[in-house]
């Protein structure tokens, strides 16, 4: 739990920085809509905050010829897309700067997580264990036998 926690909040701080640039208008679709950069991510099934973080890795005329190959290959492309070229570089403008990028990598205190569920998970087990062995031990106890009081009588019978 405490896993799924960090990775939200790392998420939450991944995902505003890319907010200006995700959020920015590409142009205008032929019925009039907004198209921005997340929506046209989307229709290309490309991850947009990965690729986000990905051209902001690059340099800006790498990541700004990838950004107009990412607009010339919408399916239906704006109809204000005159130029991509000019619209990626715009774009890619809104990237955040190289350095500040946070780039969440598994920190100490999701391996000391991970490392607190491995002891969970052992105290577990060993609980788990004894308590078997435990029963198993109480099933083959048999209560005492008790001697039978009446005893039948010897026939002595004699000839």
């Amino acid at each position: 739990m405490v896993t799924e926690m960090m990775r939200a909040a790392a998420a939450s701080i991944q995902q505003s920085q890319f907010n200006d640039f995700l959020f920015a208008p590409i142009g205008n679709e032929k019925n009039g809509m907004l198209l921005t950069v997340l929506s046209a991510l989307a229709r290309l099934d490309v991850d947009p905050w990965r690729e986000a973080a990905s051209m902001a890795q690059m340099s800006t005329e790498a990541a700004t010829d990838r950004m107009t190959s990412l607009i010339t290959a919408l399916p239906e492309k704006p109809s204000t897309v005159l130029d991509p070229e000019a619209i990626a570089a715009r774009l890619i403008a809104l990237l955040p700067p190289r350095q500040v990028i946070f780039n969440p990598a598994p920190s100490k205190a999701l391996a000391r997580a991970g490392t607190a569920n491995n002891y969970r998970l052992i105290i577990f087990v060993a609980l788990m264990t004894f308590m078997l062995t435990a029963q198993i031990f109480m099933g083959t106890r048999q209560a005492p036998t008790q001697a039978d009081s009446v005893h039948s009588p010897v026939s002595s019978s004699t000839p």
